[in-house]
């Protein structure tokens, strides 16, 4: 009697399908995966995963396919919006269905449907399908393809004997520093090994197991990985065949320091007064290899100026302030921290006070004489916040604020000086004095 290796999944697919996006270790063989030399068209990393990859032609046996999306950074990419499709020998055809045309990745960066068996043919022999799932999108010239293979078995066929799988993978870059992602490549394993040290078609791998020594496990031919400490980690990959059997392979990764980032900036203006802003920028300050800079932070010796690339701060009083910046990568990692030195309040002028009056004979008690300081000036970025005003016959003085215009009555006639006070916006003073004659 004959027997063949797989039963009808059925009512299982559903479940095999939660165990699969939920993060359970099967992975076909022979997926195509990504090039290791730098992200795609999308800057994505994209393997496709059939679980089994070998079915019963009985038009019901199933296979859960899950496609499992990343960024360049190695996080899980949401989504992302596929097409579905069945191919034989490079044409699509609908041997077999799926359970779902359109599939879009989720928060986990998977996205999943099922593979139904066609029934089998008559003088049915061993045929090899494919799921090819291919991104959507609004531009078809950037369309990327991703593919698994699965095989349909006639029943009543006897599978061959098989071998013990082989387990081996690679590693990019071959010296990684710590806090900085690797990559873990096991597609080079095979399902069987027959005489001679060569692989077979005989099984196929099921499940990648991945072990990083620090605690931390994967599943996949491909894995991301990034190791916190600088020391030696022995990495192993266990995968298993559709017939049980599993191999393991270790590899001793040797992990140097941390890449930290570099915090540099400038600012401007070089000399700037008391309470004028001041520009920081931070665009110079650069990540380590492999990562990014995600915060900045900025302290004065006044308190904290800000956060951001292009902080602006005004320094309320004269003095020198040392400024430091310190920049944190995606892995928390901070940078040795960059100072600079700000001198406010020695090369910025004080404000120049000036006015005019008129008439200029006024009659006492009659005329309003127009007193105008419009033409005060200060420097660069300051402005003026106060006219105080003392007309010399013992009326007080008149604080005008923002206003350079005002009026006054003389109520005698004599000969009076005119003095005017303003007052910059960083607190500087200036003065000047003129008489009127009044009649």
């Amino acid at each position: 009697m004959s027997t063949t290796l797989f039963r009808p999944l059925g009512a299982v697919a559903a479940a095999l399908l939660v165990a699969l996006v939920g993060g359970a270790a099967c992975t076909v063989h022979k997926t195509e995966a990504p090039s290791l030399t730098g992200p795609s068209e999308f800057a994505l990393s994209v393997v496709v995963s059939a679980f089994p990859d070998s079915l019963n032609q009985d038009g019901a046996s199933q296979s859960a396919i899950v496609v499992s999306v990343r960024d360049a950074y190695g996080q899980p990419k949401s989504g992302v919006l596929f097409r579905a499709d069945i191919s034989v020998a490079g044409t699509i055809v609908d041997y077999g269905s799926l359970s779902a045309r359109t599939v879009v990745t989720g928060a986990d960066g998977k996205a999943s449907t099922v593979y139904t068996a066609p029934p089998a043919a008559a003088n049915a022999t061993f045929t090899t399908v494919s799921i090819v799932m291919t991104t959507i999108g609004s531009d078809s010239q950037t369309e990327s393809h991703q593919a698994v293979t699965i095989r349909l078995t006639p029943p009543g066929v006897i599978l061959p004997v098989a071998g013990a799988p082989l387990a081996q993978f690679d590693v990019t870059p071959k010296n990684p520093s710590a806090k900085s992602p690797v990559t873990f490549d096991g597609s080079a394993s095979c399902g069987s090994m027959g005489n001679g040290n060569q692989c077979t078609t005989a099984s196929q791998i099921v499940t990648y197991a991945w072990d990083f020594g620090d605690g931390s496990t994967a599943s996949g031919a491909l894995a991301s990985h990034t190791f916190a400490l600088q020391q030696t980690y022995s990495v192993a990959l266990t995968v298993t065949n559709d017939r049980g059997v599993s191999a393991t392979s270790r590899q001793s990764i040797a992990v140097g320091a941390g890449l930290l980032p570099t915090a540099s900036f400038t600012f401007s203006p070089a000399a700037p007064g008391a309470g004028e802003k001041v520009y920081f920028n931070a665009s110079a300050s650069t990540a380590g290899a492999g990562h990014r800079l995600v915060s900045y932070n900025w302290t004065s010796g006044d308190g904290t100026i800000g956060l951001g690339v292009t902080p602006s701060y005004a320094f309320p009083r004269q003095g020198k302030y040392k400024v430091t910046l310190i920049v944190v990568d995606e892995a928390g990692q901070q940078s040795v921290p960059a100072s600079l030195d700000v001198d406010v309040g020695t090369g910025t002028p004080a404000p120049t006070a000036k006015f005019t009056i008129s008439p200029t004979d006024p009659v006492n008690n009659v005329t309003d004489v127009v007193f105008d300081a419009s033409t005060s000036t200060t420097a660069q970025g300051q402005t003026i916040t106060h006219y105080v005003w003392n007309f010399g016959d013992n009326t007080g003085t008149e604080d005008d604020l923002a206003n350079p215009i005002t009026k006054h009555r003389f109520l005698t006639a004599n000969t009076f000086t005119i003095n005017l006070t303003v007052t910059d916006s960083a607190g500087r003073t200036s003065s000047t004095s003129l008489t009127v004659k009044v009649n």
